[in-house]
């Protein structure tokens, strides 16, 4: 009991054969005898507690060790099933359609696109489900991809919206939101006879006859209101030509 090193730590009665020995004169005198390689301390190695105790505070290492008792003897919670785990994760996925919308309706489009992508990227990782909750999960994705097609849309960002809509008509073909928002994107784009497709597409999976109205007209004057912009651009292309060959 009591012996100290070189460094005057007090070590108990096991050394563990660590020896710190760094031998600063006090044991061998001047930097230490290094003619023999024997007198060499062996090198210390990590994770030893008993060179961890020389250093830290012990009351800090008794909390750690208890600390560690207790989490072993603590009974660990049962694992959940792939079932529960899928349940917990369609929940999730429902949550950020009702968060999505609040942000929405406050025109927080931003904040709003963000959450439905989360939900849409929950969707893709939820596997081995029965046919009846797939059709669930599908559903949710389809409406999601829509809704941040929409919030595109608000942002005035036309091609992402059309990508997100496609992503929704490959899982359902005859949505007829994703089919309306192409077409809308596509009028934004002057693409005229693409909105027109899509339209028609959306008529035929069951689009409202006044909302149909409504967007058929708009599509004819947007066409106007471009052919009106064309004609004026060719007359002052045209005079300019006249001018500079007078």
């Amino acid at each position: 009991h009591g012996h100290k090193d070189s460094h005057g730590h007090a070590h108990g009665e096991h050394s563990h054969g660590h020896g710190h020995g760094h031998g600063h004169g006090a044991a061998t005198g001047g930097e230490g005898d290094r003619s023999s390689s024997s007198k060499l301390p062996p090198k210390r190695r990590s994770g030893c507690m008993g060179c961890y105790a020389a250093s830290a505070d012990p009351f800090a290492l008794q909390e750690m060790i208890e600390e560690s008792k207790r989490m072993e003897e603590e009974p660990k919670e049962p694992e959940m099933t792939i079932e529960e785990k899928n349940s917990k994760k369609i929940k999730a996925v429902e949550a950020t359609r009702i968060d999505g919308k609040q942000f929405f309706q406050k025109g927080d489009y931003r904040t709003a696109l963000q959450i439905y992508k989360r939900g849409a990227l929950i969707c893709n990782g939820i596997y081995d489900l029965s046919d009846e909750l797939w059709t669930v999960v599908q559903e949710h994705e389809v409406v999601l991809d829509v809704n941040i097609a929409t919030c595109h849309l608000k942002l005035t960002e036309y091609q992402e919206a059309i990508e997100k809509c496609k992503m929704a008509l490959a899982i359902d073909k005859k949505c007829v939101k994703a089919h309306y928002r192409m077409a809308q994107a596509n009028l934004e784009l002057l693409e005229f006879e693409d909105a027109e497709k899509s339209l028609e597409k959306a008529r035929e999976c069951g689009l409202q006859t006044k909302t149909l109205s409504a967007m058929r007209q708009k599509i004819t004057e947007a066409r106007k209101e471009q052919r009106k912009k064309t004609r004026n651009f060719q007359r002052k292309m045209a005079a300019k030509l006249a001018s500079g060959a007078a």
